[in-house]
Parts: C-alpha cells; sequence; structure tokens
C-alpha cells in the first residue's frame, strides 16, 4: 500500500513538473515567434524576389500580431506593433498603394499610443514622417511628426535625425535652446506646424506653449463654418495647443454616391457645451459635421463631404484653431467661375516683360483684334452717363483711367521680337464673334469686377496702439470706407468683411472673400514699431518671409511670436500651391507704385516697397490678396498723416489707381468698360 501511495505521488510529482515545464516553454513561445518573424522580415527585406510576395508580408503580419496578443503588457507587445507598422511600411514600398501606406501610419501610431514611454516610440514618429514625406507627399504632416519628436523625446537616440529631416524640409529651421528637464513630462502634447510658442501681441518670449495634457486636457469650445456653393471652411477652436491626425477615408467600390469623408482627431481633448454631436449642413458640398469621442480624451471630426475636389488642413494660433480648406469640383454643365478658373490660369505678370509668343499675348490677342477703347470711360461718356455724376466724378474717373493707362502701358511694354522669330498672322475674326472675348476672359478668371476690403482688427482686438490717441482699428475702418467709396465711383461691385466695430478672426476674413468669389482681396492696416523713427508706406503679398522686419509685421498682424512665424511657415508649402502668389505680388507692386505717385507729391511718405510673409489673413485666398500696411502709427509724422482726412482721400486714390491699372492689365484684350457701379454691400 505504501508503495501504491508512493509510486502515485512520484506519477503526481512528474505530471506537476511536466505541467511547469509546458508552462515555461508556452511562456516562451512568444519570444520564439518574434525571433522567427525578425528573421522572416530580414529574409523579405533582403530577397527581392520573395519580398514581392504580398501573400509573405501579410502572413509575417500575422505573426507579429500573435505576438502582441498572447502578452499585451509584455515586452515585446510595443516591439512586435512597431513591426507590425514597418511590414506595412515595406508593402506600401512595394505596392504604391495608398492603403498600405496609411496602415503603417495607424499602426505606427497605435504603438505611440499605447506605448509613448517606450524607447523605440519615437523611432515611430520618425518613420511617420518620412511615410509622409515620400509616400503620401504631405510635407505639413511630416513635419509635425518631426517636431513631435523634438518636443517629446529631446534625449531620445533620434533627436539628430529628426532635426536634419526638418532642416531638409524647411531650411530656415533652428532647434530651440533647451531650458528645462524634458524628461519631466512626456504626455503626449506633440507641436502641430504653426504652433506658437509665445501665445499674444506677438512678443517674442520664451514663454511654455499653452499645451493639453492628459490631466490638462484642451477644450473644443466651438465648430464654425464659413463658405459657399464651391468652398467651405470649418475651423476648430480649442483653447489649448494639442496634437492631431487627419485622414480622407477611401470610397469603397459600390459607394460612388455616398459621400466622402474626412476625419481629424484631436489628442487630449474634451467636448464643450456648444459643439453639437451631429449638424445637418447640405450646402452643396458638406453634408454634415459629425463629433463624438473616439476613444477617451481622444475627439473625433468627421466632415460628410457630397463634393469634394481638394482639401487644406492647418492650424493658426492666439487661440489654436484647426482649420480645414473643402473645395467642391464644378459641377457638370456650370461654367466655372472666376476664382475656380484662376487657379488654372493665372494672369500674365506684365511686369515681368511679356514675350510675343506669351500664352494670352500671343494665343489671345491673335483668336480676337485688340480694341483700342479702355477699361475705363473716357471724360465725356462719364460727363453723359446715365448715373449722373457731376463733373467732378468725371474728372476723377478720367485722371484715375489715365494714370491706370499709363502705369499699365508702361509696365506691360514688350520687348522687340526676335529677327529669327518666325512671323505670326494676325487672325480676323468672323462676323459677332468679337463679343466671345469678354465671355472667354471671364472665364478665364482674367476679370476684376468685385474686390473685397478688409478693414484690419476690430471689437476686441483694437490692433496697434498710436500717438495722438490713434487707434489702428479705428484708422483702418475709416480708410476702408473711403477706398470703398472710390471704388465704387469706378464701377467696382465692393464687399466689406466689416463696416462696423466688430471683431472677425483673421480665418474667416478671406473665407468671405473666397464664398462671395470676390476678384481681388485688399486688408488694411497699420503699421507700429517700438522705434518711433519707423516710418513709411509698404505692401505685402503671402509667401515665406525673407527678412527679419517681414517676420516682425507679420508676427504683429498675426498676434503670435516672432519664434511662431518661423514654425508657420513650415505649413505653406501646401497651401501655397493653390495660392495666387505670382498675382499677388503683381498686384502688391502696381499698387504701392500707384499709391506713392499719388501722395508724394504734397506729403513726405516713405516707400517701403513691397514684401512677402506668412500672414494668417492672406492665407487659403483663392484671388489676388495684398496686406496694406498704410503708415506706422507710433511716427509722429505718419500719425499726423493718418489721422487726416484729406491723406487718407489721396491714399484711397492712389490704391484705386493701382487697382484700375492692374484691371486694365489683366483685361488688356477684351476692351470692355469697366462695370457699373453698384449698391455698398457688407459682409458682416
Amino acid at each position: 500500500m505504501g508503495k501504491a501511495v508512493g509510486l502515485l505521488l512520484a506519477v503526481a510529482a512528474f505530471l506537476c513538473l511536466a505541467g511547469f515545464s509546458e508552462g515555461r516553454a508556452f511562456a516562451a513561445a512568444p519570444d520564439t515567434t518574434y525571433r522567427e518573424g525578425l528573421r522572416e522580415f530580414k529574409h523579405l527585406s533582403t530577397d527581392a524576389k520573395a519580398g514581392k510576395s504580398r501573400e509573405k508580408w501579410l502572413a509575417l503580419d500575422k505573426t507579429f500580431v500573435a505576438v502582441y496578443r498572447d502578452a499585451p503588457n509584455g515586452p515585446l507587445a510595443p516591439k512586435a506593433l512597431f513591426y507590425r507598422g514597418w511590414v506595412h511600411e515595406e508593402l506600401a514600398l512595394r505596392s504604391f498603394l495608398k492603403k498600405d501606406a496609411t496602415a503603417c501610419l495607424d499602426l505606427y501610431q497605435r504603438m505611440i499610443d499605447r506605448y509613448p514611454r517606450h524607447e523605440w516610440a519615437d523611432d515611430a514618429y520618425v518613420r511617420r514622417a518620412a511615410v509622409f514625406r515620400d509616400r503620401l507627399k504631405d510635407p505639413a504632416q511630416a513635419m509635425a511628426e518631426l517636431r513631435a519628436v523634438i518636443k517629446r523625446y529631446p534625449d531620445g537616440d533620434k533627436i539628430a535625425e529628426a532635426v536634419e529631416m526638418l532642416r531638409a524640409l524647411d531650411p530656415s529651421f533652428v532647434p530651440e535652446p533647451r531650458t528645462a528637464d524634458p524628461g519631466k513630462d512626456m504626455a503626449k502634447t506633440a507641436p502641430t506646424p504653426g504652433a506658437s510658442n509665445a501665445p499674444g501681441g506677438g512678443s517674442s518670449s520664451s514663454a511654455a506653449p499653452n499645451l493639453a495634457s492628459p490631466s490638462s486636457p484642451a477644450l473644443l469650445s466651438d465648430i464654425s463654418k464659413t463658405g459657399g456653393d464651391d468652398y467651405s471652411r470649418i475651423t476648430l477652436c480649442l483653447d489649448k495647443e494639442t496634437s492631431y491626425r487627419y485622414q480622407l477615408l477611401d470610397q469603397a467600390p459600390g459607394e460612388s454616391a455616398a459621400p466622402r469623408r474626412l476625419y481629424i482627431d484631436l489628442d487630449n481633448v474634451k467636448l464643450g457645451p456648444n459643439v453639437r454631436p451631429d449638424e445637418k449642413i447640405s450646402d452643396g458640398i458638406l453634408r454634415q459635421i459629425r463629433t463624438a469621442y473616439n476613444k477617451p480624451n481622444v475627439v473625433r471630426v468627421v466632415l460628410d463631404i457630397d463634393n469634394l475636389d481638394r482639401q487644406n488642413v492647418f492650424t493658426l494660433d492666439s487661440p489654436f484653431r484647426v482649420v480645414l480648406d473643402v473645395y467642391a469640383k464644378a459641377k457638370a454643365g456650370k461654367p466655372r467661375s472666376p476664382a475656380e478658373t484662376r487657379e488654372e490660369a493665372a494672369p500674365t505678370s506684365a511686369g515681368s516683360g511679356a514675350k510675343p509668343d506669351d500664352k494670352y499675348d500671343g494665343w489671345l490677342a491673335n483668336l480676337f483684334k485688340r480694341k483700342d477703347t479702355t477699361s475705363a470711360p473716357s471724360g465725356k461718356s462719364a460727363a453723359t452717363a446715365k448715373d449722373g455724376k457731376d463733373a467732378a466724378t468725371a474728372a476723377m474717373r478720367e485722371e484715375t483711367a489715365q494714370a491706370a493707362k499709363d502705369a499699365a502701358a508702361t509696365s506691360a511694354k514688350a520687348p522687340a521680337p526676335s529677327a529669327k522669330a518666325p512671323a505670326v498672322s494676325a487672325y480676323t475674326p468672323p462676323p459677332g464673334s468679337e463679343k466671345r472675348i469678354g465671355d472667354l476672359v471671364e472665364q478665364l478668371g482674367l476679370t476684376v469686377r468685385t474686390i473685397m476690403v478688409d478693414a484690419g482688427h476690430g471689437g476686441k482686438d483694437p490692433g496697434a496702439q498710436g500717438l495722438n490717441t490713434l487707434v489702428e482699428k479705428d484708422v483702418n475702418l475709416r480708410f476702408a470706407r473711403i477706398l470703398g467709396k472710390k471704388l465704387e465711383d469706378h464701377g467696382f461691385t465692393v464687399l466689406y468683411t466689416r463696416t462696423r466695430d466688430v471683431f472677425i478672426p483673421l480665418e474667416e476674413r478671406t473665407a468671405m472673400a473666397n464664398a462671395k468669389k470676390a476678384d481681388l482681396f485688399v486688408s488694411i492696416h497699420c503699421n507700429a514699431h517700438g522705434d518711433a523713427k519707423s516710418s513709411g508706406l509698404e505692401i505685402y503679398s503671402l509667401n515665406l518671409a525673407s527678412t527679419e522686419d517681414a517676420v516682425r509685421v507679420a508676427a504683429r498682424e498675426n498676434a503670435v511670436s516672432a519664434k511662431t512665424i518661423s514654425d508657420l511657415q513650415l505649413i505653406l508649402t501646401d497651401l501655397m500651391l493653390n495660392t495666387k502668389m505670382k498675382e499677388s505680388r503683381d498686384l502688391a507692386k502696381t499698387v504701392q507704385t500707384q499709391t506713392i505717385g499719388s501722395v508724394s507729391g504734397r506729403w513726405k511718405t516713405r516707400d517701403r516697397g513691397t514684401h512677402e510673409a506668412p500672414f494668417y489673413v492672406l492665407m487659403g485666398a483663392r484671388m489676388p490678396a495684398v496686406l496694406v500696411e498704410m503708415g506706422y502709427i507710433t511716427n509722429p509724422d505718419d500719425a499726423k498723416r493718418l489721422a487726416s482726412d484729406k491723406y487718407l482721400e489721396a491714399l484711397a486714390q492712389g490704391m484705386v489707381n493701382g487697382l484700375v491699372a492692374y484691371k486694365q492689365r489683366i483685361e488688356r484684350f477684351t476692351g470692355e468698360a469697366a462695370p457699373k457701379a453698384v449698391k455698398k454691400k457688407s459682409a458682416s
């Protein structure tokens, strides 16, 4: 009996040991599977023939899935997720399929979200940046990923690589000096392009930005929409800076009639009480905007889009906003608006010297005979016009027309054709066909009939505080009214962003112009400087800032720091592809020349020339757009002039001369008269 008991105990002990050994073998299985996955990854990566097999890559993905699922909290889980992202990155490299690239981005992001303190998290950011840059051609988002590395992992082994990649994308990038122990806070608050390091009135302070974190999330307080039938701007307003991701989802087969979905995920964000979960739009572009928590502390905003041609996403500061521009495709059978066609056919720059075979001078001029009439009516016709304008107004229009004609003729002079160039015979159009020239030029977007005048600042934003109790917002509004009245007297349709003392966010101003299909956008401002000797008139168009002074002016008008302007230039790469930069430069030069000419006889106004800088108020404009700095409100002489209605009248007349000259130059083939004056309109 004792032997039997002893035998049973021995068997039990053997079984226990066997079970224990089996448990140890089972525990070791993920490590073995992981090592097998690494060997297969190396094989597929280095063997060109084997690497062509999609099935083998997908099988390898399942291998790493098994490793992750076996122990999600184990040491191999983050590495398995990372390699899953890498597997799909290698697939994207071979397949050129967007779905593989987006899959790898999602897997890298999952690794970052779940294991933000893992030593490979910064590697995941860098690999995401490379995919955005190389596979999806999205440099702005690539730079956002790289900045996240610099901000969150300053001691990581990828910091040097991230800095090098950023400098390659933006040569002006300068790493911010470290002033505190970065290891103390590794919260997920990756900065985005254009993020402010010193929110406020343009100070270059090195104060830390107000960043959202899991313990202190940002509040999504409002979602606003501005737009028309072919353009919408959606602005997400938050009280803190935070990181975000966005993606345009592909339509599944058979879903051609379904709306496209563009979503944006906002990290460390909570919903405000005024944000509706489902807002119906149905404006021909957007069907609805949906908002909800995608996961704790992550808010997802989804745009259901019925008609999509392209989209832009960028950020603004003070307060932090994420802006989404959505552009619709032209509807079948509907003529394209000037704002749409202008994006495909930019007017020739007369200032650059048109050549005989110029796109329009050669083709368009030979298609229709050029008329001798000018776009502004003569003194006689103005005096006898049906509108009954008095002789003074008629004389003013005649003077403006002559000044504009002289300016256009001077700038449009082309070099003599080469003797070797073949002669181009003029085309004689059939009777009655000359009228078609106006329609053709208008369809190409080469017309100027509607001008939006933007009086800078307003309401709670006073702008610069000047001498003699001058306040910039008041001077801007007074001048905008004077300019608008003169433009109406010359036959333009005039729209205003504001006609009273109200606050309008910067991003809504160009959105108004886009929605109203304005042909030109003119933003009116006064300059300011700590040095009271600074003075003069200058006009800006949108581009990267090339001088310290341009950075200073843009920082003040954007109400951000000079450091932020350097960051802001990162997001311009994508926006500038669809912005009328060249035309805006031409417009700025023409208006600057004519304005200085108008006031120089009586006043000694300094000519500061034309410049380029990244102004929020000009971003996304679909028409030529300029920002006018009328003078320095902090300079005694300039301030005295800006307080004088006589000076403002002369300044406005000079701008009208320049705007008419620009109109004549781009409409020089039509010979059409300026449109009749219409009733003043306001967008506010």
